[in-house]
């Protein structure tokens, strides 16, 4: 990660549109390309799929997901470098939870809460700090100027992200029920191959040698989280150790 951040100026993208991003390659590379070498190698396939599928849940532990979720996710709002999945982990070790069926799908919980939860605290923090904690919140302030900013502009936010999450809930509902059929049909190797072939076009053309160097790289030390059985989060260190330096 120092390594790809020190040296971002030898980037030549083929294609200009923007400016060039280091993490483009270091992310796919890590979580992208790494997971879909993985399934080609061991040739994977999509499990049966249901319709109609509950999602079955005791009450208890889907108000501890969505607590544990909502606090880790307006905690890191405020750091840099630390992502909202990064704040549920952390979260997740703290409360004594039960390892079985069930962990899956309260994790599912709270990285939903989590996820909102910094995109709501996120808006916040660059209203009060006036410090982007996130990409999304970079590209809004670029388009209205946080010196810009009043009560209202941060009403009328709130409101949007309130009315879009309303819209995306059911929005997912209705399409997960009626897109399992068509994943059934879906080749599943042949989808890896075509994604990550797009994917390395990509790199190669957003980024240049350099970028697609990076993304080779990248690529085996994500596979090495997957084999070696430990956290894939693990690997955000690529980005949160170089921040934390950067702000020594």
């Amino acid at each position: 990660g120092i390594f790809a951040f020190d040296n971002t100026v030898l980037m030549q993208p083929l294609v200009k549109f923007g400016e060039p991003s280091i993490l483009l390659p270091l992310l796919s590379g890590l979580f992208g390309a790494s997971m879909l070498v993985i399934s080609l190698m061991t040739k994977s396939e999509l499990p049966p799929q249901q319709k109609n599928c509950m999602f079955v849940l005791p009450k208890k532990r889907i108000i501890r997901g969505m607590v544990t979720g909502t606090a880790a996710g307006s905690f890191v709002a405020w750091l840099p470098g630390v992502s909202s999945a990064v704040g549920t982990l952390l979260a997740r070790l703290i409360v004594r939870e039960e390892k079985d069926s069930m962990s899956s799908k309260e994790f599912m919980v709270s990285i939903s809460s989590a996820n909102t939860a910094n995109a709501i605290f996120s808006l916040v923090a660059l209203f009060i700090i006036g410090k982007a904690r996130s990409g999304a919140m970079v590209a809004i302030d670029q388009l209205v100027k946080v010196s810009e900013w009043d009560y209202s502009v941060i009403i009328l936010l709130l409101i949007v992200i309130i009315f879009v999450s309303a819209i995306s809930y059911f929005t997912t509902i209705y399409l997960g029920d009626r897109i399992s059929g068509f994943l059934s049909r879906i080749n599943y190797s042949k989808l890896c191959a075509a994604v990550l072939a797009g994917l390395s076009i990509m790199v190669f053309m957003f980024t240049g040698w350099f970028g697609f160097i990076i993304f080779m790289i990248s690529t085996p030390v994500g596979m090495i989280a997957s084999y070696a059985k430990i956290r894939k989060i693990n690997a955000m260190g690529v980005i949160m150790l170089p921040v934390i330096l950067y702000f020594l």
